[in-house]
């Protein structure tokens, strides 16, 4: 039958349904080990794929030139998402000269149990940017960059959505950034 309720272990901020529970994960684990990992000199850039949002290859190619260009002379390198096609990523590389690094977890994940991390940590709008906030703190620079959400027509609200949440969640390791294309 039925579940008569549901607990939810969960980063996230929300209300659950009444009679429902929520358990907190603050990550204490994973921010014990993130205190460790040592810098490298490298933005590591988050893939996303953002197929089902509307996205379309070309509009994110532009964007992600501009994040490029932003970090212009640094050590930028693209993280491809695990669902994101091979022909998107050999272009980032082949077309947009991007080195791609590979990596088998998620990038929480990753950073904590390699030991290193990068110097700033990048993206769209991904779940991974507000973990990361979450486990790193302020050892960790996080950079979101703004995608206007009429580029997603699919799920414009929902992009919307995250960007007021990156708004309400910023401070001086977590911000956000306007670029236009």
């Amino acid at each position: 039958g039925e579940a008569e309720r549901v607990i939810f272990f969960t980063t996230y901020d929300f209300e659950p349904a009444p009679g429902d529970g929520i358990i907190k994960n603050d990550y204490r684990y994973l921010r014990n080990l993130a205190e460790q990992a040592r810098a490298t000199e490298e933005i590591f850039f988050l893939g996303q794929t953002l197929i089902d949002e509307g996205l379309k290859d070309s509009d994110y190619f532009s964007h992600l030139q501009k994040v490029k260009d932003y970090y212009r002379g640094e050590r930028f390198v693209y993280i491809p998402h695990k669902s994101e096609p091979q022909e998107r990523v050999t272009f980032i590389n082949d077309k947009l000269g991007i080195q791609v690094k590979k990596i088998s977890a998620p990038i929480e994940f990753h950073i904590c149990m390699s030991g290193v991390k990068p110097k700033i940590l990048a993206s769209f709008c991904c779940s991974a940017l507000d973990n990361c906030r979450i486990i790193f703190g302020n050892h960790l620079l996080i950079h979101s960059f703004f995608v206007d959400p009429r580029f997603f027509p699919a799920r414009s609200e929902f992009i919307r959505d995250i960007y007021e949440y990156f708004e309400k969640k910023k401070n001086e390791y977590f911000y956000y950034f306007v670029l236009h294309v």
